[in-house]
């Protein structure tokens, strides 16, 4: 097994499976997966032991979020448009374009940061959050 160098990404976004387009001049993104931890209710024992002086805690329920950064591309701005569309947009990310069975997806609500200065290239940066499941497709 090699490293994959971060360059092999490639990133689809569209309002629907049928209008997926590749996020233009994409250069960073992220998946963040948690796991929400929830606290056992406290109990009275009698008598007291050791153990009980432990808080307990059990997996409850899944959420995802991440980042898309982007130099802006004039000629598409089909991400400003989704964000600004006010639903929910379809996600993939292929971390290795040449693998195509192994891509993480989604239904996500996107917010964008549009910015730029004399002295650097324009940005565009997607951040999101997954509208439920976040699958990730190793096959």
């Amino acid at each position: 097994m090699a490293a994959v160098f971060g360059e092999n990404a490639l990133i689809y976004l569209g309002a629907s499976h049928a209008t997926l387009a590749v996020v233009p001049l994409a250069n960073e993104w992220s998946v963040d997966v948690e796991q929400n931890k929830v606290e056992s209710p406290a109990v009275f024992v009698c008598p007291p032991a050791a153990a009980n002086s432990w808080t307990t805690k059990t997996g409850g329920k899944f959420s995802a979020s991440g980042s898309i950064s982007a130099l802006y591309d004039d000629a598409t701005y089909a991400p400003i448009t989704l964000a600004l569309a006010g639903s929910s947009v379809v996600l993939y990310i292929y971390p290795n374009c040449s693998v195509t069975g192994r891509y993480w997806w989604g239904t996500v609500w996107t917010q964008i940061s549009h910015s730029g200065s004399a002295e650097d290239y324009i940005t565009l940066d997607i951040s999101w959050e997954s509208t439920g499941q976040f699958i990730w497709h190793g096959a």
